[in-house]
């Protein structure tokens, strides 16, 4: 494993710890939300960085993947999770 897979797993990691903070707090915190949905995305770029960079390892990958699979869950379980971020973010 090389840098950009270590920092995207590690990114992906933080960012899905924020996203589980939000449900364990009572009430809707948007900046807890938007800084977990930034880290999640950094975490993708830094993955497809090292796609191509063709860095060895399967964790890019996973990295990506979960990417995408997390932001299904919560679009299909918390619709108006993602509507309050793109919200909050263009006050």
């Amino acid at each position: 494993m090389k840098n950009f897979s270590i920092i995207s797993l590690i990114l992906l990691i933080i960012g899905v710890i924020l996203f589980g903070i939000i449900y364990v707090i009572p009430g809707f915190n948007e900046l807890i939300a938007l800084i977990g949905f930034l880290l999640l995305l950094i975490g993708a770029i830094c993955s497809f960085i090292a796609i191509t960079k063709r860095e060895r390892g399967n964790t890019k990958f996973f990295a990506v993947s979960s990417f995408f699979i997390i932001f299904l869950l919560i679009t299909w379980f918390e619709p108006f999770l993602i509507l309050r971020m793109l919200t909050w973010i263009k006050n």
